[in-house]
């Protein structure tokens, strides 16, 4: 249901990322051409159409919802270049990181330039999207900057890791939701159920997400799997088995990989962390009681098991 809008993303970001700076053209290229799921621009364009967005409104309110979307994209694309630099990732979507192009030096100006733009598409907002998109933003970078002081971190605890995950990945999620009900005009209960249904999706999202990067599959994922590992990042599951498994501290030391997909499955710690996205999953979906019956709202049930079933 969101062909037209999906399109109208994909032509801003053209326009939005263009450049008469060579590499920056290029690289911005790159990026759009990679893809990616678009999940974000999904969530919040879903949002406005649950909450009241759509046809019956004015060609200009869905004109501003888009916008809003391209803003979350490049918000996210952003982020994603800083994270290859600071986990000297190589690969990304299949494909060769900005950083392992052109050097952690210029994939730096890359992912600001990104970010940047994204400050141009702030003078059509409201001041609460700006200040909503202004504390995503600062929730973004603590995140990232909570996870990196704790790498190597076996001792964290799941209360921790959960705050990392809410500011580093949901708090974007959250934002989705509410931004794409404001865009709707839709009411303050809506915006509050949507932001609820973000929050809850995106700590799911990262719940798997780090998954995956123990149980994936390197040719599914597009990158290496045990990259958060052995660069020190606990995920959920690996928390799990360092509290309840004697000799779990040396068992990830060690980098077995065999011998440490052994120890979570036997441990029990893929199963917890399964359930746990599962919870989060059901919080997600029950925040979306309030909406009227819709197409998008299903859209948006159904977007909430994707997130938790899906392999990349």
């Amino acid at each position: 249901m969101l062909d037209r809008e999906l399109a109208l993303v994909e032509s801003n970001l053209r326009r939005v990322l263009s450049s008469d700076v060579g590499l920056l053209r290029t690289a911005a290229d790159l990026l759009i051409l990679a893809g990616g799921k678009r999940l974000r621009p999904t969530i919040l364009l879903l949002a406005y159409h649950a909450a009241g967005g759509g046809e019956a409104r004015a060609a200009q309110d869905t004109r501003g919802a888009v916008s809003l979307a391209t803003a979350v994209e490049l918000l996210h694309t952003a982020s994603l270049v800083h994270d290859d630099i600071n986990d000297k990732s190589e690969l990304r979507r299949g494909q060769a990181t900005i950083n392992a192009r052109w050097g952690d030096g210029l994939a730096l100006l890359v992912g600001d330039f990104v970010f940047v733009r994204l400050l141009g598409l702030l003078a059509t907002c409201s001041p609460r999207e700006i200040r909503i998109l202004g504390d995503c933003c600062t929730a973004v970078v603590e995140g990232e900057t909570l996870q990196m002081l704790h790498r190597g971190d076996w001792g964290m605890d799941e209360a921790l890791y959960l705050a990392i995950a809410r500011r580093k990945t949901a708090s974007l999620f959250a934002a989705c939701g509410e931004l794409g009900a404001i865009a709707a005009a839709g009411t303050e209960e809506q915006i509050a159920a949507l932001a609820e249904y973000g929050e809850n999706l995106g700590v799911a999202f990262q719940i798997q997400d780090d998954t995956l990067d123990l149980v994936g599959q390197e040719e599914v994922l597009g990158k290496p799997v045990f990259l958060d590992l052995d660069h020190g990042s606990v995920g959920l599951a690996a928390q799990y088995a360092l509290e309840r498994e004697a000799g779990a501290v040396e068992i990830l030391r060690a980098g077995n990989r065999a011998q440490i997909t052994r120890m979570l499955q036997d441990s029990g710690a893929l199963a917890y962390a399964a359930r746990t996205a599962c919870a989060f999953i059901g919080r997600a979906r029950s925040a979306l009681a309030v909406l009227p019956d819709s197409q998008a709202r299903d859209e948006l049930q159904r977007l909430a098991e994707y997130v938790i079933i899906r392999d990349r």
